[in-house]
């Protein structure tokens, strides 16, 4: 989703976005710019709770978040077939996965396998209370 120029939560700064996207159960609000990702709790009606904010992977095209977890997926505009998962309150990348193709979607779930993950790769193990892993997959442009 392309949009222009916005007035962010944080202290009105003018910040282009280029993706944005809830998590599971609605809780949370994830957003892409050009200078990062944000994360944003929705437990409020009135204001956004700003959860955790990084300039670490500019141009982001794609950021989804695990339910209310910290572990968060993100694709970038510069690397778009390569999806790296982090665990953002412990500052660390947990895995970086490449394809032969863009990353154009993800969707992650509580449930503990793996697909469209290279052969003998599992879904990473999480640290986090109540996190046992994550689905990963690559939904793929058909051929054509």
């Amino acid at each position: 989703m392309e949009a222009g120029a916005a007035n962010g939560p944080s202290g009105g700064v003018e910040e282009a976005l280029s993706c944005f996207s809830f998590n599971q159960d609605c809780t949370s609000l994830a957003i892409g710019t050009k200078s990062g990702y944000k994360l944003f709790s929705l437990s409020s009606v009135e204001q956004l709770g700003h959860v955790h904010g990084s300039n670490d992977i500019p141009d982001v095209c794609i950021v989804e978040r695990l339910f209310s977890s910290s572990l968060v997926v993100v694709v970038s505009h510069a690397k778009p077939r390569q999806m790296n998962v982090y665990h953002f309150k412990k500052g660390t990348e947990i895995c970086s996965y490449s394809y032969s193709s863009n990353v154009l979607s993800i969707r992650l779930n509580r449930q503990v396998r793996g697909w469209g993950l290279p052969p003998g790769r599992k879904a990473p193990a999480a640290g986090d209370q109540g996190e046992r892993g994550a689905s990963l997959g690559v939904v793929r442009r058909p051929a054509g």
